[in-house]
């Protein structure tokens, strides 16, 4: 994308050249994947490019993609907010947190404090680590209410308590935690806290400064608008020499010496990166880093809220009831409705067929009156007439009475 001076930095026409996804559906899922620039796919293509014309382990080209690699980890220590040295580059948010859970050495007793709403990228290796290593997992509520989610954070938390894992954004209802309050909480405990970004990073405010956290885990495919097998992990200095870093590979040592097997072990966040990584895939990332940074995250957010004004009303209209905070400052990008009677499964995949309209539901589990919502992703190149678009394709579905669950 290239942007001239006084040009409108969310220009849907500029949008729809850079993204043609948009252009095929009305794209309302970025929570569950992101649509890719152009200029990510083309870079990512160029070093495939590149590997089929030179070969793979040719020595120039291996030099050339180790380059980029760091351009790109620059980058993204720019948009977190945080130090080159912190940044590692892994495949998956559960990636990164098998990394911390088995890092940090937990003890039979232990105990990790998370909430309801996760994904299973973090409750499935909690819970593995858990049945092996007798620890005790406590889940806590996050109501659409700053305060409450303190003092249930408070109440959750004992002297056994080693870790606090939460979302920065939820999943199901696009809740937006209180991370630095979290922060100060487990700090002043001595409790690390832990980020899954994967629903945050590139759609809201990200700087380490300000979060608090040890530890963000960022997927790089769905607002960061890159592709699957691209996280990022970011790994505050403190945690990482406290952890035990048990799974290393080439990649881990800054050393190895043939003759007399020793190892000098790289001393920042990079020696996570053990074994193979497919590289172009990062430097594609790096390229979206730079579009998300023209943009500017503050213009996403503003434009999210005005869109989320609409949204609300126009489902309000429709007679759905939205699960997701009511307060700006703990609301993102993802809003969630849900409707007593109508089967939001059936809706996701009637809109896509008959409309050509991208969302997705989510599950609650036990702590929502309705069991599932119909989830809305709003992006930097959403635009009003879609949400339009979405009314009218909803009240159809209603019309037609589509709608009880089977």
């Amino acid at each position: 994308m290239v942007l001239n001076t006084g040009q409108n930095l969310l220009d849907r026409k500029q949008f729809e050249l850079d993204f043609p996804a948009i252009n095929q559906v009305v794209y309302l899922n970025s929570a569950g994947q992101g649509p890719k620039p152009r200029d990510t796919i083309e870079k990512v293509a160029e070093y495939y490019k590149k590997t089929l014309l030179m070969g793979a382990c040719v020595r120039p080209l291996l030099e050339e993609i180790s380059i980029e690699v760091e351009k790109t980890r620059l980058k993204a220590a720019d948009f977190f907010g945080a130090d080159v040295k912190e940044i590692a580059f892994i495949r998956c948010v559960a990636e990164g947190v098998n990394t911390l859970l088995d890092g940090l050495e937990l003890q039979t007793g232990d105990e990790i404090v998370t909430s309801y709403e996760e994904n299973p990228a973090v409750l499935i290796p909690l819970h593995t680590f858990a049945a092996e290593k007798g620890l005790l997992i406590k889940k806590i509520l996050c109501p659409n209410d700053k305060n409450k989610i303190i003092e249930n954070l408070e109440r959750a938390i004992t002297e056994r308590t080693r870790l606090v894992i939460v979302s920065h954004v939820s999943h199901t209802r696009g809740l937006k935690m209180p991370v630095k309050e979290m922060a100060d909480v487990c700090h002043s405990r001595k409790i690390w806290l832990a980020l899954d970004g994967a629903q945050a990073a590139g759609q809201v405010s990200v700087k380490m400064s300000e979060l608090g956290c040890d530890c963000y885990l960022a997927a790089g495919y769905k607002w960061l608008l890159g592709l699957h097998g691209t996280t990022v992990a970011v790994m505050r200095r403190p945690l990482l020499e406290s952890m035990k870093i048990r799974y290393n590979g080439v990649g881990s040592q800054s050393k190895f010496d043939f003759c007399t097997d020793e190892i000098r072990w790289k001393e920042d966040a990079s020696r996570i990166e053990y074994g193979s990584r497919q590289w172009p895939l990062y430097i594609g990332l790096g390229e979206s880093l730079n579009y998300l940074k023209k943009i500017g995250i503050n213009n996403i957010e503003e434009h999210v809220k005005e869109l989320r004004k609409q949204l609300k009303q126009d489902m309000r209209d429709l007679g759905f009831v939205c699960e997701s905070p009511e307060e700006d400052q703990l609301s993102s990008g993802i809003v969630t409705f849900s409707k007593n009677g109508v089967d939001v499964e059936r809706l996701t995949r009637w809109l896509f067929d008959n409309r050509r309209i991208l969302v997705q539901y989510r599950n609650f589990a036990s702590y929502a009156e309705c069991p599932k919502g119909l989830r809305i992703s709003l992006a930097f190149f959403t635009s009003k007439e879609e949400l339009g678009q979405l009314k009218g394709g909803i009240a159809d579905f209603l019309r037609e009475g589509d709608t009880k669950i089977g």
